[in-house]
């Protein structure tokens, strides 16, 4: 999940490479690099750390060409030697490359024999020794040989000392965007490189390999010759950057929780069906009696869409009678499982870019009939494999620690929801009163948003936690999961979640005094039931932050209490969560950490 950045025909290609390596610093920032073609030489720069570390070192120079990286670290320690770009034992070729060589070990054997030298621990370092192997005085026919042996997936920008007029970039798994502009061009990983310089774009698809000038770009087939015919895609200039102080924020993780209200009022709008109490979704191209005939209904994702997938399908189950599971994107891959008729598949990512969820995507795309994607991005790789499905218009995420993405993919699956509920057994009436409450969430999640006192309070008892335990029940259970993986995943505190349900099946043994358990208790079917299990907690010495609900019988056992207000059972995660990440962002603060950029994680997990 590394970002990578190409640029020629720019007289400022050094500030347009730092600048754009900003932009995708959310891909990861163990260590940046770039490289330049001046009189004929490479001139690289690297840094570990952030990109502003490089930007420190690369002064006020001026190229026409070059490439450049930010590292997510995957084989080999983060260090400067280890960043990319990755130059050939030659000098003459310069590689930057996001993805994973798979048969890396068997390539560096063959070529350390051939006389290529290795000073990196990475398995990128192949590539460019590869290429020098084939290359005479054809830059793409060696870039076409070296990529037939290699095994498993990239996105690469390519240079060359003595051909300094043209940059190579293919794509095999890892995103590549190129960008359009007026007598010079551009290739990224990600358009929010590229907005500022072009609106025109080419998605790559695998198996492709662009010839990028400063006056064209051929699109090719890596086995193939042949020039292709590629669509021009106008990207929005909506993802243009404002800046934080502009906006009234310290970072992006509160900015990104605080627009959740808007960006489910975006998800929702036009989608909305009042008269009839039910949903249109346009986008999923659905047949006439699809939704009726359904014998299940199946999502594929990893992480904090995975949260939001199986909050959803235990909806699905009891609110439209329809049998639903929620996979994780490797238990397709490592498993096999069964894939019947009549079923319907989603895949949700934020990103579009998730590897696994790609190849989860490809595997049930050989045994069901098509999957349908929930996406933050269009244009994203996964938004185009699945063909139909719906964007949720959450607007751009930076921070990497998801919060508004889940609740705007909450907000869509609920609308897929109520549709299949209609075609099912709810009436008219029934399917009014939920569109109601549904579009009461926004401003709900505002009255949540405007407690701040007792989340605060929550955080500075949280913070010398050496363990904190999160419990819900049914649909809670899982928004107990989103929370716990918000807590740990920023501010680095050990954090679990159970079913309330399994607290005596071993859990329980981990509680002693003082350590914070936090329950999610909305007023639903679970409440007594969840309330008996926080006595359990507190019996054990435990500090209990409750969530939810603000009964007298809640408040006299709770430490802190964070109420939220009273909705359908089936939304109530919409409102729950809200302090779970509220909680987390804190307690990060009050560490010193930082709450956009946690060590070891990237935004975009785009490699296996």
């Amino acid at each position: 999940m590394c970002g990578i950045i190409g640029v020629i025909g720019d007289d400022h290609a050094e500030k347009t490479l730092v600048d754009g390596l900003k932009k995708l610093e959310y891909r990861g920032y163990d260590s940046a690099g770039i490289s330049v073609i001046r009189n004929g030489k490479f001139k690289t720069i690297k840094a570990t750390g952030h990109v502003s570390e490089l930007d420190k070192k690369v002064g006020n120079k001026k190229s026409k060409i070059g490439i450049g990286h930010t590292r997510w670290a995957t084989h080999g320690e983060v260090s400067e030697i280890n960043s990319h770009p990755h130059v050939s034992t030659n000098k003459k070729i310069m590689v930057v490359h996001n993805g994973i060589i798979d048969n890396y070990d068997l390539l560096k054997t063959s070529l350390k024999k051939e006389g290529k030298v290795f000073k990196t621990q990475t398995d990128s370092e192949v590539i460019p020794n590869l290429i020098e192997k084939y290359y005479t005085d054809d830059p793409l026919a060696a870039v076409k040989s070296a990529l037939a042996d290699i095994e498993g997936t990239y996105g690469i920008a390519v240079m060359f000392a003595d051909n300094p007029n043209i940059i190579i970039a293919a794509k095999m798994g890892s995103p590549i965007i190129l960008g359009l502009g007026d007598n010079k061009n551009y290739i990224s990983s990600d358009t929010l490189a590229l907005v500022r310089h072009t609106n025109r774009v080419i998605h790559l698809e695998d198996g492709e390999i662009a010839v990028v000038t400063k006056e064209n770009v051929d699109i090719l087939d890596a086995f193939d010759s042949a020039i292709k015919e590629s669509n021009v895609e106008i990207i929005d200039d909506a993802d243009k950057d404002i800046a934080l102080s502009d906006l009234g924020f310290p970072n992006y993780m509160i900015k990104e929780i605080f627009e959740q209200p808007e960006s489910i009022r975006r998800c929702l709008a036009g989608r909305l069906d009042k008269k009839n109490g039910n949903t249109l979704l346009s986008g999923l191209n659905l047949e006439r009696g699809e939704l009726s005939s359904l014998s299940r209904v199946c999502f594929v994702a990893c992480g904090t869409s995975l949260h939001a997938a199986t909050i959803v399908s235990r909806m699905i189950e009891e609110f439209c009678k329809v049998p639903s599971r929620a996979y994780s994107a490797s238990d397709i891959i490592d498993t096999n499982p069964i894939i019947g008729k009549n079923e319907m598949w989603f895949a949700i990512s934020q990103s579009g870019e998730t590897f696994d969820t790609l190849q989860a995507i490809r595997e049930v795309s050989l045994k069901a009939s098509s999957i349908k994607g929930i996406i933050n991005v269009p244009g994203s790789t996964i938004a185009r494999e699945c063909g139909s499905g719906v964007y949720i218009h959450s607007g751009r995420e930076i921070s990497v620690a998801s919060t508004k993405a889940f609740t705007s993919q909450l907000a869509a699956l609920s609308m897929f929801s109520l549709k299949l509920a209609r075609s099912k057994y709810l009436t008219q009436s029934q399917g009014k009163q939920f569109l109601e409450e549904l579009c009461e969430i926004p401003e709900k999640i505002e009255s949540v948003l405007r407690q701040q006192d007792p989340i605060k309070q929550a955080a500075l008892k949280i913070k010398d936690a050496k363990n904190v335990m999160f419990i819900g029940r049914g649909m809670s259970e899982y928004v107990a999961k989103e929370g716990a993986l918000k807590l740990k995943e920023i501010s680095y505190i050990p954090s679990d979640a159970y079913s309330g349900a399994e607290l005596k099946h071993g859990p329980i043994a981990m509680l002693s005094q003082g350590i914070p358990v936090i329950a999610v208790i909305p007023e639903d079917d679970a409440y007594e039931r969840t309330l008996s299990n926080i006595h359990e907690a507190k019996a054990r010495g435990s500090f209990i932050i409750t969530v939810g609900s603000d009964s007298k019988e809640v408040k006299s056992i709770s430490d802190i209490n964070i109420p939220v207000p009273l909705t359908s059972k089936f939304l109530s995660p919409f409102l729950t969560i809200i302090p779970m990440q509220l909680i987390a962002y804190y307690t990060t603060l009050e560490l010193g950490h930082n709450v956009d950029k946690p060590r070891n994680l990237a935004k975009s997990v785009t490699v296996g």
